[in-house]
C-alpha cells in the first residue's frame, strides 16, 4: 500500500496495482463500511487528523497481515479522535503514536 498526502485533506491510497487510480481515504472508508463514512465526514481540525492518521496506520496493518480492515475499528478510532485519544501501534518493538 502507498499513501501520498496532496493539500490539507487528502489522503490518496494505492491498495493494489490493478487500481487505475490512487483512492482517496474517504472513498477506502467508504468500500470498508458507508456508515464510518458518514462518521468520518463529520470530524473537523484535529479530531480529523487524529482520525486520518490512526485509520491510515490501521489500513497499513490490515495490509501487512493480509486482512480486511473492520468496520468496528474504524468507528473506535473516529469516536477516540472526537475525545483527543491517539490511537497506538506497536511496529519493531517501537512503540509509536499514529
Amino acid at each position: 500500500m502507498k499513501i501520498t498526502k496532496s493539500g490539507e485533506q487528502d489522503y490518496f491510497i494505492n491498495m493494489n496495482n490493478n487500481e487505475k487510480r490512487p483512492l482517496t481515504l474517504r472513498e477506502r472508508i467508504n468500500q470498508i463500511d458507508p456508515i464510518q463514512l458518514r462518521k468520518f465526514d463529520k470530524l473537523k481540525g484535529t479530531a480529523l487528523q487524529i482520525a486520518s492518521e490512526g485509520i491510515i496506520r490501521h489500513l497499513k496493518a490490515c495490509d501487512r497481515m493480509g486482512v480486511r480492515p473492520e468496520p468496528s475499528t474504524l468507528r473506535e478510532i473516529c469516536d477516540d479522535a472526537l475525545l483527543g485519544k491517539r490511537i497506538f501501534a506497536e511496529t519493531n518493538n517501537d512503540i509509536l503514536v499514529a
